[in-house]
């Protein structure tokens, strides 16, 4: 995250504007929350893991994480979260740790108009998962030719 949030800041001062940041794979939020709130990895993680947390309905749960985030102050920047999992893009959106999410599998579709606009006016792409080939390809269709988003990517896991 600090890494990532360095290169936006690069990325804003370059541009000299609040940018449209794309979170590939943004599952259910938690790594755009590290971005764009003044939160740490080792908080999130105490937050969930909290016995309380834990014996929460998915309902409770979601109200909270929805006021949890809403009482951080934001970066000024626009997050895009993409996933495959409807079920998850669609949390980051409802609980605020994206501002738009949309639900896609780049690796086995072309971006639909939607998600193309998106990527046009996006600035930087992040991701903390593998970028296959198919979706780097993609991405790069349909980026804008004259300033293209720059791309930062680690990998967090190996393996399953």
């Amino acid at each position: 995250a600090p890494i990532f949030r360095q290169l936006i800041a690069a990325r804003a001062a370059y541009a000299g504007r609040t940018l449209q940041v794309l979170d590939l794979g943004c599952a259910y939020g938690a790594g755009t929350a590290l971005l764009r709130f003044p939160v740490t990895f080792a908080t999130l993680q105490a937050r969930y893991a909290a016995r309380e947390m834990q014996a929460l309905e998915a309902v409770e749960l979601e109200e909270l994480d929805r006021l949890y985030y809403a009482a951080w102050p934001r970066d000024g920047h626009r997050y895009i979260g993409i996933d495959a999992r409807e079920t998850a893009v669609s949390y980051a959106h409802r609980v605020g740790t994206v501002d738009s999410g949309i639900a896609a599998d780049l690796e086995r579709a072309e971006a639909d108009d939607a998600l193309a606009a998106e990527i046009l006016r996006t600035d930087i792409v992040v991701a903390t998962g593998r970028i296959g080939v198919r979706t780097a390809m993609r991405i790069a269709h349909a980026a804008r030719r004259d300033d293209p988003p720059w791309i930062a990517t680690f990998m967090n896991r190996t393996s399953p």
